[in-house]
């Protein structure tokens, strides 16, 4: 090639420049910002400059975030998108927010800007700034670049998570009906819906999103979680096979391993559930791993425990359940109260052992609170399923006392099965028991001396004998017992803490507070009603042997009496228990039970019309509508006039207008005359229990005051001499009534006479105002009551009478007033029977003229608490007049003999049927007969049936009184001694 020119040298050079001119002229106006090579330049600088590096800081965030994941509570639904917590990966979500915030400073134009804004908008939603989440995602939408699809998921996400519900729908709706096309994003938004959906309790709704979420490409650990949460919505709208097809997908997607535990668990208990438990027991046993939390051998235990209960034995599943909480692998926290509960519901469910259910409750509610993760708001509540233990504290209240009350039934049980033994086999049985203690009192010695713990830490010598693995103390055995004092059982804790305040009360916790307490004077606490038949007896003394020689026997009633009582008390304790299960723990099956045991046992009880109502409310409670009617129609039939017969016609829609007085009197008549008839034939215990029963059922009525006052009579005549004790508990106990319904409202004082001093320290209060033992014994020695009376009542006034109040029925009141003890001055039960100091006491009372004043005592009588109150209630009838001519007759002769204890009441017999008595009549006066027999009417003759008793001065003066005189007690006495042995014989004219 030849060579150039000097010129053409020249013309090449000057082309070559003008060419790089060019060049770089056009390299100079490309690498402009909104140029092609200023954008790529741009977006190369953001990315490796700052967004790199803050997708770098997001994700050892996030990597915090879900290494802080544990164990899946399938007690609450499952969230496909977790929230996150609080405190994980902050810092690094920090720096992310400032490195991403620097990209939109600094390169506004790049194609990071989107990326940017949705990395600011993660990394607030993990630090829980829901707020600020929102608007970094809702600015992101707005710029319509390539990732709005996930701009709206999350978007949707945060408002779920934050609890706006409506705007979350809002948000899913414009997503999902945009008809755009946003890939795996589209069915994530649904798993999002049905998310939000069961936060709503949407069920069907949810199940339908979830499902056609699963449909689409999801990733593995949100397509699992989300078949996940499809299972339990399935199990919530009672589906089992759809659910358990649901929990079986979640395999599918390779989840991690405490999911996948939960999903197979859930589907071999449904399998278990509804197919064959024997099947799921077996697939149950391939989950055993030894890499298992505890939470998961404890969900493994509960589900077995599932299973034995499906197959009927409870007793595997209360060893299952036992064995999980005493091994070494124990549960904690949520997991040991969730297994609590399980236990707890086995007691009561398939053993009714209410005690052991209550304690077990209560060890629960220690680490369950009231709802999910101490939640209580309604939110809150609609995560947990359906079966998840959210009641335990209510649980625990409500069969602690229904445990107390079935204790307290069963020593009343058993202290009258000790009652009604013959004296041999009484001892015999105390005997029996005080050996049992000492056997158990060394048996608790030994296993405390061969603890190295009560040694001072001395362990066994090499020389010294090692007691047999048999002989073990439980310190030494852990898997095999409850461990160390018993602290691994709960029942046995909670047992022995209830045992322990019932026997010591508040007892001081220092040394020789009973050689303390002696040298004060203070006795020992009586045993309460919820102990035991081992527990009636001192638990401790100042030695360990006298500890077991003492078995107090004092609760145990051995006579007639006591035994009457303490059946009217179990009445009470047994009503009360049929009511409990009832209405606390809802199972009328049990109720109704105690409640046919309550009217077959005690029909008279004043607590019986409430056991029959509510033996009809649990015939319907259980579908038995037929049965419930027919319990109403006999509570109605007989107890007509109370108010709680009343709710029985509402209950089978009756008319509950008043009924026709004519027509109730009537009733009453007849009633009474049946009543009548019983005495007449001899049988003058079912004659009084007729005779009370007529005067509550009545109390309206003209016939009210009669069937009392011939109450009054046969009980004073007859049934306080019955051995059986029967007839007077059931008088005394219908006295007592009648006085407690009388105290808050004495109204006027029925004996004329009031306390002067208006500030003395105990208020005045009628002569029924509490209830009292007998004060003395009948001694007179007539056979019978007297004949009735033939003369003609002046009853109108009890119709037209309605001044005074109407005392409230005795059988609708609370059954808990079942006392029968005898009132002294200071308020102190004193011992039954004790008429010496009843007399005495009444002696001082009577003398009004020259005692200073002071308040009135109550009567020590029963029959005394009726005529009071029968003075009270009808004081313009003429059995209120007799009523009160027998209490002045009654306290003038204690007056008058001071300590005198024998039976000189005129009270002679019931009146008859359709008798009539003239207002201005003299009751019949007292009998003074002490050793002679009375002659009867047909040894008397007519003469003596005729011969009108001798009146005198004072005595006409006091038939001339006023009604307020004639009731006043506190009176000096006008009668003298010989007035009333002159009219000793004299009985009522026919």
């Amino acid at each position: 090639m030849g060579r150039f020119s000097p010129r053409g040298r020249t013309q090449v050079r000057t082309v070559c420049g003008l060419l790089f001119l060019l060049v770089g002229a056009g390299l100079l106006m490309s690498c402009g910002r909104g140029s092609f090579i200023g954008r790529q330049y741009d977006d190369l600088t953001a990315y490796y400059n700052t967004f790199h590096n803050a997708t770098q800081a997001f994700e050892a965030g996030l990597e915090s975030v879900n290494e802080s994941g544990g164990d899946i509570d399938r007690t609450r639904y499952l969230s496909v998108f977790p929230p996150p917590q609080g405190g994980a990966g902050q810092s690094s979500f920090e720096e992310a927010i400032q490195k991403s915030a620097a990209v939109l400073r600094e390169h506004p134009n790049s194609e990071w800007v989107d990326d940017a804004l949705l990395l600011i908008g993660r990394s607030r939603y993990y630090q829980q700034n829901y707020v600020g989440a929102v608007q970094k995602f809702r600015e992101a939408i707005a710029l319509d670049a390539e990732r709005e699809g996930e701009a709206r998921f999350r978007l949707a996400q945060a408002l779920v998570v934050a609890g706006r519900y409506r705007e979350a729908a809002d948000a899913l709706r414009t997503g999902l009906d945009s008809g755009e096309e946003y890939g795996s994003w589209t069915a994530r938004m649904r798993v999002v819906q049905g998310e939000l959906f069961v936060r709503q309790e949407n069920w069907e709704a949810a199940e339908q999103a979830l499902a056609q979420g699963l449909n689409d490409n999801l990733p593995d650990e949100t397509g699992a979680r989300a078949a996940f949460l499809l299972g339990q919505v399935r199990e919530t709208i009672d589906d089992p096979e759809g659910a358990r097809a649901a929990y079986r997908r979640v395999s599918g997607y390779d989840p991690p391993y405490p999911l996948a535990f939960a999903a197979k668990l859930a589907a071999i208990e449904l399998g278990g559930e509804t197919g064959t438990p024997g099947r799921a027991l077996e697939r149950l046993a391939e989950l055993e791993r030894d890499d298992n939390t505890r939470e998961m051998r404890a969900e493994i235990a509960r589900v077995c425990a599932r299973l034995h209960r499906a197959q009927g034995r409870p007793d595997r599943a209360q060893q299952v359940l036992t064995a999980v909480l005493r091994g070494d692998q124990a549960p904690r926290g949520s997991g040991k109260g969730k297994t609590h509960y399980e236990l707890a519901t086995l007691y009561r469910d398939a053993y009714e052992d209410f005690t052991r259910a209550a304690a077990h409750f209560d060890t629960a509610s220690a680490t369950l609170s009231s709802g999910p993760d101490g939640g209580t708001g309604a939110e809150e509540a609609a995560q947990v399923l359906p079966r998840a233990p959210s009641d335990a504290r209510a649980q625990a209240n409500r069969f602690r006392k229904l445990a107390d009350r079935s204790q307290a039934v069963a020593r009343m049980d058993s202290l009258l099965r000790l009652g009604r033994m013959a004296p041999a086999e009484f001892r015999a049985v105390v005997e029996k028991i005080r050996q049992r203690r000492l056997e158990e009192q060394e048996a608790r010695a030994q296993r405390t001396r061969r603890q190295p713990q009560f040694r001072g830490g001395r362990r066994p010598a090499a020389g010294d004998a090692s007691p047999a693995p048999s002989e073990q103390p439980a310190v030494q055995t852990q898997g095999a017992d409850a461990g160390f004092l018993f602290h691994r059982d709960p029942t046995l804790v909670q047992q022995g803490r209830r045992q322990f305040e019932q026997t010591w009360g508040d007892r001081p916790l220092m040394d020789d507070w009973r050689r303390a307490e002696a040298i004060r004077g203070r006795s020992d606490a009586r045993p309460r009603a919820d102990q035991t038949e081992d527990q009636a007896r001192p638990q401790s003394s100042a030695g360990a042997s006298t500890t077991a020689s003492v078995v107090d026997v004092s609760a145990v009633p051995r006579d007639s009496i006591s035994r009457a009582e303490m059946k009217d008390q179990r009445a009470v304790a047994q009503y009360e228990l049929a009511n409990a299960l009832f209405r606390a723990a809802g199972r009328p099956d049990s109720a109704q039970t105690w409640f046919r045991r309550v009217l077959a046992e005690t029909p008279d009880h004043p607590v019986a019309p409430q056991a029959l109502y509510g033996l009809a409310q649990a015939h319907r409670a259980q579908g038995d509508t037929a049965a419930g009617d027919d319990a109403y129609r006999r509570l109605i039939d007989e107890h007509p006039d109370t108010p709680i017969a009343k709710r029985a016609r509402e209950q089978l829609g009756l008319a509950t207008t008043d009924e026709d007085p004519e027509r109730t009197v009537s009733r009453a008549d007849s009633a009474y005359a049946r009543a009548y008839e019983a005495w007449r034939s001899g049988r003058h215990d079912a004659a009084l229990r007729a005779f009370l029963k007529v005067a509550d059922a009545y109390r309206e009525t003209s016939v009210a005051p009669r069937a009392l006052l011939a109450a009054g009579v046969v009980y004073h005549r007859t049934a306080r001499h019955d051995s059986s004790g029967q007839g007077r508990a059931r008088f005394t106990r219908y006295a007592d009534s009648l006085a407690q319904a009388d105290a808050p409202d004495p109204g006027p004082d029925p004996t004329g006479s009031s306390s002067p001093d208006a500030t003395a320290p105990t208020p005045p209060s009628s002569d029924a105002a509490a209830p009292a033992r007998p004060a003395s014994a009948d001694t007179t020695d007539a056979s019978a009551p007297e004949g009735p009376p033939r003369r003609m009542i002046d009853s109108t006034a009890v119709a037209n009478q309605g001044a005074s109040g109407t005392p409230s029925d005795s059988a609708v009141a609370s059954p808990s007033v079942v006392r029968d003890t005898a009132t002294g001055p200071s308020g102190r039960s004193g011992p039954p029977d004790t008429t010496t100091s009843a007399v005495a006491r009444e002696t001082a009372r009577s003398d009004s003229t020259s005692a200073a004043p002071q308040s009135r005592r109550e009567p020590a009588d029963p029959f005394e608490i009726l005529l009071s109150h029968l003075v009270a209630r009808y004081p313009e009838t003429a059995e209120a007049e007799r009523a009160q001519a027998l209490l002045d007759q009654l306290r003038e002769r204690r007056t008058g003999q001071g300590g005198t204890t024998r039976d000189s009441t005129g009270a002679g017999a019931p009146d008859g049927p359709g008798a009539n008595r003239e207002s201005g009549t003299v009751a019949p006066e007292v009998d003074t007969t002490k050793d002679r027999p009375r002659p009867s009417d047909e040894e008397a003759g007519p003469a003596a049936r005729r011969r009108p008793a001798p009146t005198t001065p004072s005595q006409s003066g006091r038939e001339r009184a006023t009604p307020s005189q004639r009731r006043d007690s506190s009176a000096t006495p006008t009668r003298s001694a010989s007035s009333l042995q002159a009219n000793a014989s004299r009985r009522p004219p026919t």
